[in-house]
Protein backbone atom coordinates (compact mmCIF):
# COMPACT_ATOMS: atom_id res chain seq x y z
CA UNK A 1 0.00 0.00 0.00
CA UNK A 2 1.01 3.15 -0.76
CA UNK A 3 -0.23 6.60 -0.35
CA UNK A 4 -2.12 7.97 -3.48
CA UNK A 5 -2.25 11.94 -5.03
CA UNK A 6 -4.93 13.22 -6.91
CA UNK A 7 -4.73 11.81 -9.95
CA UNK A 8 -2.54 8.87 -9.70
CA UNK A 9 -3.16 5.42 -7.83
CA UNK A 10 -0.96 2.46 -6.56
CA UNK A 11 -1.48 0.83 -9.98
CA UNK A 12 -2.34 3.18 -12.20
CA UNK A 13 -0.51 6.58 -13.88
CA UNK A 14 -3.84 7.71 -14.07
CA UNK A 15 -6.71 6.44 -11.34
CA UNK A 16 -9.68 7.27 -12.88
CA UNK A 17 -11.20 5.79 -16.24
CA UNK A 18 -13.10 9.12 -16.36
CA UNK A 19 -9.41 10.67 -16.43
CA UNK A 20 -8.52 7.95 -19.55
CA UNK A 21 -11.01 8.86 -21.62
CA UNK A 22 -11.11 12.55 -21.01
CA UNK A 23 -7.49 12.82 -21.32
CA UNK A 24 -7.60 10.52 -25.41
CA UNK A 25 -10.54 12.72 -26.06
CA UNK A 26 -8.51 15.95 -25.51
CA UNK A 27 -5.57 14.71 -27.14
CA UNK A 28 -7.50 13.76 -30.38
CA UNK A 29 -9.74 16.74 -30.10
CA UNK A 30 -6.47 18.93 -29.96
CA UNK A 31 -4.25 17.35 -32.92
CA UNK A 32 -7.01 16.87 -35.17
CA UNK A 33 -8.56 20.44 -34.49
CA UNK A 34 -5.53 21.92 -34.45
CA UNK A 35 -4.27 20.45 -37.37
CA UNK A 36 -6.96 21.74 -39.52
CA UNK A 37 -6.84 25.19 -38.37
CA UNK A 38 -3.34 25.46 -39.05
CA UNK A 39 -4.15 23.97 -43.07
CA UNK A 40 -6.54 26.16 -43.33
CA UNK A 41 -5.68 29.24 -42.25
CA UNK A 42 -2.00 28.49 -43.90
CA UNK A 43 -2.89 27.11 -47.08
CA UNK A 44 -6.82 27.25 -47.96
CA UNK A 45 -8.01 30.60 -46.54
CA UNK A 46 -8.66 33.32 -48.81
CA UNK A 47 -6.17 35.77 -48.66
CA UNK A 48 -7.81 38.96 -46.96
CA UNK A 49 -6.29 42.23 -45.30
CA UNK A 50 -5.70 40.64 -41.94
CA UNK A 51 -2.55 38.96 -42.46
CA UNK A 52 -1.12 39.42 -38.62
CA UNK A 53 -3.92 38.05 -37.14
CA UNK A 54 -3.49 34.53 -39.60
CA UNK A 55 0.18 34.49 -38.64
CA UNK A 56 -1.15 34.80 -35.03
CA UNK A 57 -3.91 32.08 -35.32
CA UNK A 58 -1.30 29.60 -36.96
CA UNK A 59 1.20 30.33 -33.98
CA UNK A 60 -2.14 29.76 -31.75
CA UNK A 61 -2.61 26.77 -33.43
CA UNK A 62 0.96 25.24 -33.36
CA UNK A 63 0.94 26.03 -29.42
CA UNK A 64 -2.13 23.98 -29.07
CA UNK A 65 -1.00 21.53 -30.82
CA UNK A 66 2.21 20.67 -28.58
CA UNK A 67 -0.78 20.54 -25.75
CA UNK A 68 -1.94 17.72 -27.74
CA UNK A 69 1.29 16.03 -28.05
CA UNK A 70 1.97 16.58 -24.54
CA UNK A 71 -1.63 14.80 -23.41
CA UNK A 72 -0.59 11.55 -25.57
CA UNK A 73 2.73 11.17 -24.10
CA UNK A 74 0.81 11.21 -21.15
CA UNK A 75 -1.96 8.76 -21.98
CA UNK A 76 0.34 6.39 -23.59
CA UNK A 77 3.00 6.72 -20.47
CA UNK A 78 -0.42 5.31 -18.38
CA UNK A 79 -1.15 2.50 -20.73
CA UNK A 80 2.62 1.50 -20.53
CA UNK A 81 2.54 1.40 -16.97
CA UNK A 82 -1.10 0.52 -15.83
CA UNK A 83 -1.46 -1.91 -13.25
CA UNK A 84 2.07 -1.49 -11.82
CA UNK A 85 2.40 2.14 -11.88
CA UNK A 86 3.87 2.13 -8.22
CA UNK A 87 6.78 0.40 -9.34
CA UNK A 88 7.78 2.04 -12.28
CA UNK A 89 6.91 5.63 -10.79
CA UNK A 90 10.21 6.65 -10.55
CA UNK A 91 11.28 5.24 -13.55
CA UNK A 92 8.32 7.19 -15.67
CA UNK A 93 9.01 10.88 -13.72
CA UNK A 94 12.92 10.91 -13.82
CA UNK A 95 12.48 9.37 -17.61
CA UNK A 96 13.67 12.27 -20.63
CA UNK A 97 9.96 11.44 -22.06
CA UNK A 98 8.77 12.78 -18.71
CA UNK A 99 10.87 15.50 -18.83
CA UNK A 100 10.10 16.07 -22.69
CA UNK A 101 6.20 16.08 -21.94
CA UNK A 102 6.53 18.54 -18.76
CA UNK A 103 8.93 20.81 -21.05
CA UNK A 104 6.29 20.39 -24.37
CA UNK A 105 3.33 21.23 -21.48
CA UNK A 106 4.59 24.15 -20.27
CA UNK A 107 5.84 25.58 -23.37
CA UNK A 108 2.37 25.16 -25.06
CA UNK A 109 0.97 26.73 -21.89
CA UNK A 110 2.99 30.08 -21.67
CA UNK A 111 2.98 30.44 -25.96
CA UNK A 112 -0.73 29.85 -25.80
CA UNK A 113 -1.62 32.72 -22.95
CA UNK A 114 1.12 34.82 -24.81
CA UNK A 115 -0.21 34.48 -28.25
CA UNK A 116 -3.52 35.63 -27.12
CA UNK A 117 -2.77 38.13 -25.21
CA UNK A 118 -1.07 39.33 -28.46
CA UNK A 119 -4.47 38.62 -30.55
CA UNK A 120 -6.78 40.85 -27.85
CA UNK A 121 -3.96 43.58 -28.18
CA UNK A 122 -4.43 42.90 -32.39
CA UNK A 123 -7.87 42.82 -31.96
CA UNK A 124 -8.39 45.95 -30.01
CA UNK A 125 -6.12 48.14 -32.36
CA UNK A 126 -7.95 46.68 -35.24
CA UNK A 127 -11.53 48.18 -33.40
CA UNK A 128 -10.01 51.01 -32.20
CA UNK A 129 -8.22 52.04 -34.86
CA UNK A 130 -9.53 51.13 -38.13
CA UNK A 131 -8.49 52.95 -40.27
CA UNK A 132 -4.69 53.47 -38.90
CA UNK A 133 -3.36 50.92 -41.09
CA UNK A 134 0.49 51.97 -39.98
CA UNK A 135 -0.40 50.39 -37.01
CA UNK A 136 -1.99 47.06 -37.82
CA UNK A 137 -0.22 44.23 -37.13
CA UNK A 138 1.40 43.12 -41.04
CA UNK A 139 2.39 39.59 -41.30
CA UNK A 140 6.22 40.66 -40.75
CA UNK A 141 5.37 42.29 -37.19
CA UNK A 142 3.22 39.52 -36.19
CA UNK A 143 5.72 36.84 -37.24
CA UNK A 144 8.54 38.99 -35.68
CA UNK A 145 6.62 39.02 -32.45
CA UNK A 146 5.54 35.49 -32.25
CA UNK A 147 9.01 34.76 -32.30
CA UNK A 148 9.94 36.30 -29.18
CA UNK A 149 6.80 35.10 -27.38
CA UNK A 150 8.09 31.44 -28.94
CA UNK A 151 11.42 32.67 -27.52
CA UNK A 152 10.11 33.51 -24.06
CA UNK A 153 8.32 30.42 -23.78
CA UNK A 154 11.46 28.36 -24.44
CA UNK A 155 13.00 30.11 -21.75
CA UNK A 156 10.77 29.64 -19.86
CA UNK A 157 9.91 25.95 -20.30
CA UNK A 158 14.05 25.21 -20.45
CA UNK A 159 14.40 26.76 -16.48
CA UNK A 160 13.46 23.74 -14.74
CA UNK A 161 15.93 21.44 -17.39
CA UNK A 162 18.61 23.85 -16.46
CA UNK A 163 21.42 21.78 -14.04
CA UNK A 164 21.09 24.62 -11.50
CA UNK A 165 17.53 23.62 -11.05
CA UNK A 166 18.01 20.11 -11.65
CA UNK A 167 17.54 19.22 -8.01
CA UNK A 168 14.97 20.74 -7.33
CA UNK A 169 12.86 17.90 -10.04
CA UNK A 170 10.06 20.38 -11.42
CA UNK A 171 8.78 18.14 -14.39
CA UNK A 172 9.48 14.75 -11.88
CA UNK A 173 7.33 16.01 -9.00
CA UNK A 174 3.69 14.13 -10.62
CA UNK A 175 3.40 11.43 -12.71
CA UNK A 176 1.83 13.86 -15.34
CA UNK A 177 5.19 15.91 -15.14
CA UNK A 178 3.83 19.51 -15.15
CA UNK A 179 5.66 21.52 -12.85
CA UNK A 180 2.52 23.13 -11.07
CA UNK A 181 1.69 22.34 -7.41
CA UNK A 182 -1.45 20.52 -8.47
CA UNK A 183 -0.77 17.78 -5.01
CA UNK A 184 -0.60 18.21 -1.37
CA UNK A 185 2.79 17.58 -1.33
CA UNK A 186 5.66 20.05 -0.94
CA UNK A 187 8.18 19.93 -3.20
CA UNK A 188 11.05 21.73 -3.22
CA UNK A 189 11.93 24.81 -5.53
Amino acid sequence: SAPEDELSSCSDLLRSTVFRVVLWLLSLLALLGNTGVFVYRVFLEVRGTSTGFRVLVANLCMSDFLMGAYLMMIGSADAQYRGEYLWKQPEWTDSVLCQTAGFLALLSSEVSAFTICLITLDRLIVLRFPLKRHIHLTARSAMMTCGAVWLMGVVLAIVPLLPLTGEWKFYSQNGICLPLPITRHDFPG
